[in-house]
């Protein structure tokens, strides 16, 4: 960590995307589990004017001071207005975590054997080059883990809170990098400064707060300012404590660059850990891949691809209970369903048919049946109830027209410990063999 005599208003600059040498005010802001944020003021022209409209709004810009980057994002917002024939700039300039934070998606990650620090790295090295360093106690998952609804910055904060921990943007990389909780590699350093403000962080008062048994000086903070430019982290002795930098801003003061740090406890931006309050009652289609006892792999629709290997054994309940066993096939669908916002109370119910179009059996919707692979019916129709096997050869049917008929290519053998009792105004058993009776 190099020491840095005061930075003036005359060696910074903007690169990249946009650039601007006449900087009139910078104020940066990094906090913990949100994106950087910079604002820019500076003297423009019509031809930056035009250029800022034509840019891709993905293309970085960078902050620089003495050849080193203050600052790199992306450009959110501009204004600008004219002081007679002057025109004045104004740059909303947000971190390239922001990127991360455009798109809601879905996605399962059902590998009990993954992480959750390389979950985080998975996420952002799905679409883009992304560097990820996780300093917090990782891991592993005990049930899968989904990104529902939500943006990948969304879940990556979400995943920090499971590890109960915190998200940091590397505001000075040039490509997105993020960090899960503090590094613990650097050397204290000693501040000493007469001004400065203190307090206590509002979590200490939250009734969610993670760290509840936590002593009230794990809270306390202070806010000091120096010429000096230190890193999120960095560990510090200030009025006899050990502490970190958890906040950092860069602003101006007259043609001086100012920077202000808030010190404390690491544990005081950590973030509770809380679920996605989207998934409750959901229910997310897929495909059985395998099936064991009561137990089922899928490959749910919202995963491009799934190795039936790193398949996750979801539990099959069935709305007929465990009465009979109907164990869905493989290549069937079924609905994974959260009767919670907890991950880990998905269950797979509903095994659903597809086939009503080329299955005459299914085509009425009136006309229930409930088949087995191996051609064994029970239907239900609206003025008939019946059992039957494939061929309709062998079959008990109840009509209500035509009253019971039992059908059979075999012998029917009726027998009882009891006495049989037949009563009917007329009873006709035709064969075309012989009838026999016996008394035992």
């Amino acid at each position: 960590m190099a020491k840095m005599e005061c930075i003036t208003q005359s060696e910074i600059r903007l690169t990249g995307a946009i650039c601007l040498n006449h900087i009139e005010h910078l104020d940066i802001k990094v906090v913990p589990n949100e994106h950087g944020r910079a604002k820019v003021y500076a003297l423009g022209s019509k031809e930056i004017l035009e250029k800022i409209r034509r840019i891709d709004l993905n293309e970085p810009v960078e902050i620089l001071v003495r050849d080193k980057v203050l600052f790199c994002g992306v450009v959110q917002n501009v204004n600008w207005y004219y002081e007679g024939m002057i025109m004045h700039l104004e740059l909303e300039i947000a971190s390239l975590s922001v990127l991360l934070d455009c798109k809601k998606k879905k996605k399962s990650f059902q590998n009990s054997k993954m992480t959750i620090g390389s979950i985080i790295k998975n996420v952002i090295g799905l679409e883009r080059s992304g560097e990820v360093g996780i300093y917090a106690e990782d891991k592993r998952t005990v049930s899968p883990v989904y990104q529902f609804q939500e943006t990948d910055w969304q879940f990556i904060r979400r995943m920090a809170a499971g590890l109960g921990s915190c998200v940091y943007p590397d505001v000075a990389n040039r490509n997105i990098s993020i960090q899960i909780g503090i590094k613990d590699e650097t050397e204290t350093v000693t501040l000493e400064h007469d001004n400065y403000d203190y307090g206590v962080s509002g979590d200490f008062f939250s009734e969610e707060k993670r760290y509840g048994m936590l002593d009230k000086s794990f809270f306390l903070f202070y806010k000091i300012e120096s010429y000096e430019d230190y890193d999120i982290g960095q560990k510090v002795m200030f009025r006899n404590r050990n502490m970190n930098i958890l906040e950092k801003r860069m602003f101006m003061r007259g043609a001086e660059v100012i920077f202000q740090y808030k010190l404390g406890n690491e544990k005081s931006c950590f973030l509770n850990e809380y679920s996605n309050p989207l998934l409750s009652g959901m229910s997310i289609s897929g495909k059985v891949l395998a099936t064991q006892n009561e137990l089922l792999k899928i490959h749910l629709d919202i995963d491009e691809i799934q190795n039936e290997e790193e398949a996750y054994w979801y539990e099959w309940v069935p709305e007929t209970g465990n009465i009979m066993y109907c164990m869905p096939q493989k290549g069937t669908r079924v609905q994974l369903y959260f009767p919670s916002e907890r991950e880990d109370s998905a269950i797979a119910v509903s095994c659903i048919r597809e086939n009503g179009a080329s299955c005459s059996s299914m085509s009425n919707t009136d006309h229930k049946y409930f088949a087995n692979e191996n051609g064994k019916q029970f239907y239900l129709k609206q003025s008939e109830i019946g059992f039957m096997n494939e061929s309709k050869e062998i079959s008990l049917i109840e009509d209500d027209g035509a009253g019971m008929k039992i059908t059979s290519n075999q012998e029917i053998n009726v027998i009882s410990k009891q006495k049989i009792e037949w009563k009917a105004n007329k009873i006709v058993l035709n064969t075309p063999v012989e009838i026999k009776m016996m008394r035992g």
